[in-house]
């Protein structure tokens, strides 16, 4: 029971809401390579699109919650739009893409670049595209409809770079002692999203001792030549272990805790 008290709920609903955005990619891939008319693909797109945007948000806000305390947290959501939300979202707090760990799980829009990942300030704006297109899709809209065949790249070309972002990325909370490595595509099969949370042990320091007498320092090369780091303002160092996987299903705690 103790490895369940030590369980980081946000860690938990962000892999729920990972799942969500990975089944709506799905949906999105197959109907851009279906038969269907490209105004059709476009209504079925373009909605889909939104909800990822929107669950990025809210993925955001549930690893950032405890700034403001869950309660008070869920209520201000329900009074605001998703541009508003996403100007809520501490820039610490956004996704960080880790490119370096892997290609993007799924690539439907090949003529974007794999390192060209949704930003915060993107989103604002592939948040004005979705409803944009949206708005004149309406009948009673009296605004000129986009070319739909353009409006369709467009809005593959902003799927894949929120696939850019999420592929591999970290997360971290307010609580700095944690943060979350996140694949969308794991090893195992019986996976869909995994997020690794690894948990801080020891304080940020210039330097750690351990049991055996050893000791790692911070370095820092200076024109040629190394010196040691002693100014906790130039960098620090802490060791970190496995607290857990986090899945859409559930946790999974590190083999030794108990």
């Amino acid at each position: 029971m103790a490895a369940k008290r030590g369980i980081r709920n946000e860690f938990h609903a962000y892999a729920k809401s990972l799942a969500r955005i990975k089944q709506d990619v799905r949906k999105i891939a197959e109907v851009a390579t279906s038969q269907a008319s490209t105004e059709d693909r476009l209504d079925d797109v373009v909605p889909r699109l939104k909800r990822i945007l929107e669950r990025i948000v809210y993925g955001c806000l549930e690893i950032q919650i405890p700034v403001y305390g869950k309660t008070v947290s869920m209520r201000r959501w329900q009074n605001k739009k998703a541009s508003e939300l996403v100007k809520m979202v501490n820039p610490r707090f956004y996704p960080s893409p880790n490119p370096d760990r892997g290609k993007p799980y799924i690539k439907i829009a090949p003529s974007v670049r794999d390192t060209d990942a949704l930003t915060q300030e993107q989103w604002l704006t592939a948040w004005d595209f979705v409803n944009r297109i949206q708005h004149v899709q309406n009948p009673a809209s009296s605004r000129s409809k986009p070319d739909p065949r353009k409006a369709l790249d467009d809005a593959l070309k902003w799927t894949q770079r929120a696939i850019n972002l999420l592929s591999h990325h970290t997360v971290i909370t307010t609580d700095t002692a944690f943060f979350g490595k996140v694949t969308m595509h794991p090893l195992d099969p019986n996976q869909n999203v995994q997020v690794a949370v690894l948990e801080r042990v020891t304080s940020w320091s210039t330097s750690h001792n351990f049991s055996d007498g050893t000791t790692v320092k911070l370095r820092r090369q200076d024109n040629g030549e190394w010196r040691d780091i002693e100014d906790p303002h130039e960098g620090a160092l802490a060791l970190q272990r496995l607290h857990g996987i986090y899945t859409p299903r559930g946790f999974q705690p590190r083999a030794d805790a108990s």
